[in-house]
């Protein structure tokens, strides 16, 4: 790690690490613009918006004085999303000794995030819980449907 690079004053891409001071745990991440990012993450969380209810409730208990923000390295862009595998699997930082939910391939996620972000999305923490649809729309979206699906037959 490269705890000498600021993030703040940094307009390049690559990848960068936000630790706990207080368990350890890290989120990795890549950027085009570190200087952007960074200002975004401090944005999201002073907004209560963060993408990661983990991240959000440690900053909402303690402040952002437990975050540490580094720049792991700098790279061109058309390898940030390899570097950043790399990084998350070094640090450990997918599993439970991190914040990261999955891979940055895609390619996986882990039993303990997929139990996660389905806790997270169930219930009344669902974006249309409660949202019931008229018959009218009901019927748009089954017109909607039939077309998609004819039009998907008629292709093959």
């Amino acid at each position: 790690m490269n705890g000498n690079l600021n993030m703040e004053g940094l307009n390049e891409s690559g990848i960068y690490c936000i630790t706990d001071k207080l368990n350890d745990k890290v989120y990795v991440g890549a950027t085009g613009n570190f200087r952007k990012r960074y200002i975004a993450w401090k944005t999201v969380l002073k907004r209560n918006k963060c993408h990661n209810p983990e991240l959000q409730a440690r900053y909402n208990h303690h402040g952002d004085k437990i975050f540490r923000y580094e720049v792991l390295e700098i790279c061109d862009p058309e390898k940030l999303e390899a570097r950043e595998e790399y990084w998350c699997l070094k640090l450990n930082s997918i599993n439970e000794g991190g914040y990261n939910y999955i891979s940055p391939s895609r390619n996986y996620v882990p039993d303990c995030v997929g139990r996660k972000i389905s806790a997270s999305n169930s219930g009344k923490n669902n974006w249309n819980y409660g949202n019931k649809r008229s018959e009218k729309v009901k019927a748009k979206i089954s017109a909607g449907m039939k077309k998609a699906w004819a039009k998907r037959k008629g292709e093959q």
